[in-house]
């Protein structure tokens, strides 16, 4: 009997939040630090004491992290709020000794963090449903169905939604983009046009670094063969509409710092010179020149304790450039570090990450996962290659990732974008052979 639409769209929310729920109950109440942040923001915003991530007045503006995500949280934390559900802060850990507070995380039991958990679940289980519309134009139902089933099942290791990080929503956006540009390639219309732009706009307020992809959009739409007229006014759609998002932060920022350089940056994020900072200080720390406490306290101090108008101020006043010159002059005088060799190990590992997730857990739990999505990144590069051209829509997404993952993927989370696309791929491949193998049995059965 042939199966509604609904059914499969059921069927396969259902298993999508069956496959997640074991990482969430393996920790429901644990958090990571960048999570703190995140989440006093959106208490915050709920509370009425602004965008700022302080726990009691004067309640300083934030800027060093971009918005969305925390106002991601704070819309729904405000639904028990409405019901009379305060939502509280994280607890103080009661650690002065900086040193002791690297990697502790979060992991006192509070509701507001198993809430916001499910909640990121069941937007994670929404991306496969999504998927699984792109998918029905290439396949049928009943194929496209069991690829996603298989996605599903492989991506739930990820597990990105089971801690408080922006990943989650900017993966949840660009499979949202994704859909829009297979729509953009079908029927090339204002509309598409105009909610690719709000969506390039939302991510770049994820993610600074997705900025680029606009003007990268922008060169896709140039090699477009469309009319020059209709060519210069997507441009201008895509310019207005990411714009008329990002600009108000832009603004925000620049009243704060006076200082027009928070454009270069859209006033959020690192600056330049603060990444510059941390670039030499990272050298530093692989050059082992300077003691690990010693240049553990100098972030501390410049970097973590640091109040948002230090952040404008060491980085426009020359503090950070200084740092960053001194920290490199002892690299120069006291090492033999091998800058060369060691930039090359960082290429490569940070290449990998465009297949393999980093998974912080246990070592056979890591090695787990490890050899899973090694595995899927192999089977996921033959359907790749082989559908390069029929996913033309996709070589957006995946060029930008191909561009910047050196600087982007020092934390993998960041490509879990691609950790996504080779499940899909992989997928694909699998249940292509197994339609295959059903295919040459029944030949045989038919033989006899």
């Amino acid at each position: 009997m042939k199966q509604s639409k609904c059914y499969y769209v059921i069927i396969l929310l259902l298993l999508s939040i069956l496959f997640r729920i074991p990482e969430i109950v393996r920790n429901p109440y644990t958090i990571s630090n960048d999570s703190r942040d995140y989440y006093h923001v959106a208490v915050n915003v709920i509370r009425g004491n602004g965008y700022s991530n302080d726990t009691e007045p004067p309640y300083e503006p934030y800027f060093f992290r971009e918005p969305v995500y925390p106002l991601f949280l704070a819309s729904f934390l405000l639904i028990p709020s409405v019901l009379g559900y305060n939502p509280s802060y994280l607890e103080d850990p009661g650690i002065t000794d900086p040193i002791k507070l690297i990697g502790r995380g979060h992991r006192e039991p509070m509701w507001e963090k198993l809430y916001l958990k499910i909640v990121q679940l069941l937007l994670d289980s929404v991306s496969i449903l999504i998927i699984y519309s792109i998918l029905n134009n290439f396949y049928e139902r009943d194929k496209a169905f069991r690829i996603c089933i298989l996605i599903s099942f492989l991506t739930a290791f990820i597990g990105l939604y089971a801690d408080l990080l922006r990943e989650t929503v900017q993966l949840f956006l660009t499979v949202v983009l994704t859909y829009l540009l297979y729509r953009y390639s079908k029927e090339k219309s204002y509309p598409s046009i105009i909610f690719i732009g709000i969506i390039l706009g939302l991510l770049s307020l994820t993610l600074q670094i997705f900025i680029l992809l606009i003007p990268l959009f922008i060169i896709f739409i140039i090699l477009s063969k469309i009319n020059i007229r209709v060519m210069i006014k997507y441009i201008l759609l895509i310019i207005i509409s990411s714009g008329i998002l990002i600009c108000p932060w832009v603004v925000r920022s620049y009243l704060y710092a006076r200082d027009w350089r928070v454009i270069k940056t859209m006033g959020m994020s690192l600056t330049f010179e603060q990444l510059g900072f941390l670039k030499a200080y990272k050298e530093a720390e692989n050059a082992k020149v300077i003691n690990d406490n010693e240049l553990t306290l100098l972030k501390f101090k410049y970097y973590f304790n640091a109040s948002q108008s230090d952040y404008f101020k060491y980085s426009y006043n020359g503090k950070y450039t200084q740092l960053s010159d001194s920290l490199y002059q002892v690299i120069k005088q006291k090492s033999h570090y091998k800058g060369i060799t060691e930039n090359i190990k960082i290429f490569f590992s940070r290449f990998l990450f465009l297949f393999v997730p980093r998974i912080y857990y246990t070592r056979l739990y890591s090695g787990f996962k490890t050899f899973l999505f090694a595995f899927v990144a192999i089977i996921g590069l033959v359907p790749s290659v082989k559908l390069f051209k029929k996913y033309k829509f996709i070589w957006p997404l995946i060029l930008f990732h191909l561009l910047i993952f050196y600087n982007f993927g020092d934390e993998s989370r960041r490509l879990v974008y691609m950790h996504y696309f080779w499940s899909t791929m992989a997928a694909v491949g699998i249940v292509e052979i197994f339609y295959y193998y059903k295919k040459y049995r029944n030949s045989k059965d038919t033989e006899l």
